[in-house]
């Protein structure tokens, strides 16, 4: 949605799994999953289209802080997964905004992941980043959809999928019977 090329839907499947593993209990629930996870990848997509819509999906913690750590630590998954696509951002001037956008989420990725790893480098983060990272996320985005879209064409997502064509999620069933039937229910 953000990388400089589009990323197939089946692509994003495969190296979620790929990092997570999935683990369903029968067919009907990893069809049900797979459709959720659609619906959501649609409607980020549809909102990146419309960039007032769009916020970052942060989980707010109990305290009423931002789990940002959640959403970075994602991102920084994310960057793993096609690093080639990401690799010309560090070879970009200071002061391009999609460069300067990518470097800002990376460091928080790196940030999120080394405070999972040594839980007490937590304590010792600046105040000021914490207080930040939370409305940092969805500028970021932004500055890179545009640029993507800008440099490369139209969002991934908005080539239609028929009822009558294969999956993208990788099943081999046809759509209809897949992954749209699991989000109309």
């Amino acid at each position: 949605m953000i990388a400089s090329e589009a990323t197939r839907r089946a692509q994003l499947l495969a190296g979620l799994f790929e990092l997570a593993g999935p683990v369903f209990e029968n067919e009907d629930e990893a069809r049900e999953i797979l459709g959720l996870i659609m619906g959501l990848y649609n409607d980020i997509v549809g909102r990146l289209q419309k960039p007032r819509s769009y916020g970052a999906l942060i989980d707010e913690d109990v305290d009423g802080t931002f789990l940002w750590e959640f959403w970075a630590e994602g991102f920084g998954k994310a960057l793993s997964l096609r690093q080639e696509v990401w690799a010309g951002f560090d070879e970009r001037p200071d002061d391009d905004p999609a460069a300067v956008a990518f470097r800002r989420l990376g460091s928080l990725a790196v940030i999120a992941r080394a405070t999972e790893e040594n839980p007490e480098l937590y304590d010792e983060m600046d105040e000021g980043l914490m207080r930040e990272a939370p409305e940092m996320i969805a500028p970021c985005v932004l500055a890179l959809h545009a640029d993507r879209i800008a440099n490369h064409g139209s969002s991934p997502g908005v080539d239609k999928t028929g009822r009558n064509d294969p999956c993208p999620c990788g099943s081999g069933k046809k759509y209809k019977k897949c992954c749209l039937q699991a989000q109309t229910q």
